[in-house]
């Protein structure tokens, strides 16, 4: 590629599951005719892939745009990564790990943002917040659910 264009949907969607190899011929031809049905098509496949639905910061989708690449959210993303916690394994913290991390695609209950560290709410133990700011604004939706859970825990340990 010659650094033209979206990034690639990470799940290749919108690919023929062909993975980004695929995704240098997907802009040539879209490049050649944008509205043909077959382009058409892998786009709105393409949205639905996992960094265009669930963006790493949080909030609503991101439309993908094949043409078009925004320099200013990845900047963001960038240092929002490079300032982010360090990947937690049984031996400690690695900023790289040996194989022994599964990714996880969790993000804060409220907001969405996959880029912090979260916390599990300490009453149920079901949804984790990335900050305690997040906390307090889901907790009159959570309140009730976490309840809950919570009168199931104390009910199992008697």
């Amino acid at each position: 590629m010659a650094g033209e264009g979206a990034c690639p949907p990470e799940d290749s969607n919108g690919l023929d599951s062909k993975g980004c190899g695929a995704y240098a011929d997907f802009l040539k031809a879209y490049k050649r005719n944008p509205k043909k049905m077959k382009m058409t098509e892998a786009v709105k496949e393409a949205s639905r892939s996992i960094n265009y639905s669930k963006p790493w910061a949080g909030g609503p989708p991101i439309s993908f745009k094949p043409l078009e690449f925004n320099i200013g959210y990845h900047r963001m993303l960038l240092t929002l990564m490079l300032a982010g916690p360090a990947l937690k394994t049984k031996k400690g913290n690695f900023a790289m790990p040996d194989g022994k991390y599964k990714e996880s695609m969790k993000g804060c209950d409220n907001c969405g943002n996959r880029l912090k560290p979260l916390s599990k709410c300490t009453g149920c133990r079901k949804v984790s917040y990335c900050s305690r700011e997040c906390q307090l604004q889901a907790w009159k939706l959570h309140r009730s659910e976490c309840k809950k859970h919570s009168d199931k825990k104390a009910k199992t340990k008697k």
